[in-house]
Order: C-alpha cells, then sequence, then structure tokens
C-alpha cells in the first residue's frame, strides 16, 4: 500500500471540502472542552490549526476568545473569511501550510481537531508539533484530537460504511499496512447518481509513540483523555484527546 506524500494538498477541494462542511461535528461540546482544558478566558490568544472552515474558531470567538485559524485548502479558507464577514468576531483566518506557523511565542493555546493529525508522515508530524511549540508561549497549552491512536483503531474492525450527508452519501473504506503503520481512507461521495471518489493517507500511532513526539517538540503531556467528557485514555477509547504543555 502506498501512503503518496503531499496527498492532502489537493484533497480538500470541490465536493470533499463540502464534505468537510456537511460532517455533524459535536462542535458546541469540544468548544466547551477546549475552553475548559486549555483554560481559556476572553481576550486569549489561541491558535487553530487546521481549522477548516473555521467551525471551532467562530465557537470559540463567540466567548471571547481571539483566534487564528490556519489551513491549506484555499476553498476552506475562503469559506471561513466569508462568514467571518458576517460577523463581529475577534477571528482571522490565513492559508498555509500547518509546519509554517504564525507567530512565534505569541499564543497562549493552541489546537488541532477534527482529526487532523498524523497526515504528513512521521517527519512531517514532528515538525508541525514543533511548530506549534514555536508559536506557544512557555506553559501555553495545546490540545491534539485523534481518532486514529493505535489503541481505539486496532479494538474495532475494520470495514465499509456508509454515511448520509444531506444530499449526498459517503462511502468509507479503509486498509492497513502493519509493516509502514500507514494507514489509508478511502472516500467516496455519491450524489445525483455521480460519484467521486479520494483516498486520505496517515500514521498511525500508539499513545506511547505520540506522546514522545509531544515531548520530543518541547511538551509536556498533561492529560489524555479517551472522551470530550474526560474519562481516562485507555484500549478500545473511541479517540485520544492529549493535553499538553509547553516547556
Amino acid at each position: 500500500m502506498s501512503s503518496p506524500d503531499g496527498w492532502y494538498r489537493d484533497f480538500f477541494r470541490g465536493s470533499f471540502a463540502d464534505m468537510v462542511r456537511r460532517i455533524p461535528w459535536p462542535t458546541a461540546e469540544e468548544a466547551a472542552y477546549l475552553a475548559d482544558v486549555l483554560g481559556l478566558k476572553p481576550g486569549a490568544e489561541v491558535l487553530d490549526v487546521p481549522c477548516g472552515d473555521g467551525r471551532l474558531s467562530f465557537a470559540l470567538a463567540e466567548k471571547g476568545v481571539s483566534v487564528t485559524g490556519v489551513d491549506l485548502s484555499a476553498e476552506l479558507i475562503a469559506a471561513a473569511r466569508e462568514t467571518a464577514a458576517g460577523k463581529s468576531l475577534p477571528v482571522r483566518f490565513e492559508q498555509g501550510d500547518m509546519r509554517e506557523l504564525p507567530g512565534d511565542g505569541r499564543f497562549g493555546a493552541a489546537f488541532c481537531f477534527g482529526n487532523s493529525f498524523a497526515y504528513l508522515g512521521r517527519d512531517g508530524d514532528a515538525a508541525f508539533l514543533a511548530a506549534v511549540r514555536r508559536a506557544l508561549k512557555p506553559g501555553g497549552r495545546f490540545a491534539l484530537m485523534t481518532g486514529l491512536c493505535a489503541e481505539g483503531v486496532f479494538t474495532n474492525k475494520l470495514e465499509k460504511r456508509w454515511f448520509p450527508l444531506g444530499d449526498a452519501v459517503l462511502l468509507h473504506d479503509t486498509e492497513y499496512d502493519p509493516a509502514t503503520a500507514a494507514f489509508t481512507s478511502h472516500y467516496t461521495i455519491v450524489r445525483d447518481g455521480r460519484t467521486e471518489s479520494r483516498s486520505a493517507h496517515y500514521t498511525i500511532y500508539t499513545f506511547r509513540e505520540l506522546a514522545g513526539q509531544l515531548r520530543g517538540a518541547g511538551f509536556a503531556v498533561a492529560h489524555a483523555h479517551g472522551s470530550l467528557t474526560k474519562d481516562p485514555f485507555k484500549i478500545g477509547s473511541p479517540g485520544l484527546w492529549l493535553v499538553a504543555v509547553a516547556e
């Protein structure tokens, strides 16, 4: 199984950018979790990367937090800016690579949600975490969510699943290469009798490996949750919600 470098550069456009915006994310619950674990107070400066169409940036800005969102997708950034134009909220959006982040030492907190980690290969993922650390003040907090931690992925059967998304249907199929820890998600969107397919490629990490990457980037792991309600992370958890502190 191949894991082509740079697949994400063209993935989030057209129907697939629209798909991301249609997914019924638990935005209110995620924003409440982030405000709590990051200790956010009105006026705090927060980095949202990658921000997609800004759904969490807006949810936190409505709490009085100043948010900078960064995403590589021109279409998703355009959608975020269009929404921002109709609101009087402390948000700004920049198009760019998640390994090259603004504001050296400026932000008090940062987060990576939406299952958006592990796109870049091991070296690229490490570069992303290092970029987040550079963007944060010492003592700044970083929250990372991934649904692809090994302890959760391998306790569930890999199988095809269909998801209704309004007037479209999304088929999701997966495969895993144990020799390289490469996990591939194959997506097909069916709408109006037409189909469009793309594949996304990730690296699967154990909790220990991911905690080690965070330490290597200059973070101390503070919490490892298995849900947005802060259940402890364990075998079979549906995802991993990590909270780390910049040293």
